[in-house]
């Protein structure tokens, strides 16, 4: 893998996790199953 596909993996990763502890904080607010996609897009976006 290249180093911005990594860096994008990571990013998209990063987002997951705040994703929830705002769950955590405020209930039922983002549905992060939904997001999970975004991983496999990411790493299009850096081979592209």
């Amino acid at each position: 893998m290249t180093d911005a596909a990594l860096s994008n993996i990571a990013f998209v990763g990063n987002v997951l996790i705040l994703c929830v502890g705002v769950n955590l904080v405020w209930p039922k607010t983002i549905r992060v199953a939904n997001v999970l996609p975004a991983i496999v897009i990411a790493v299009m976006f850096a081979i592209l």
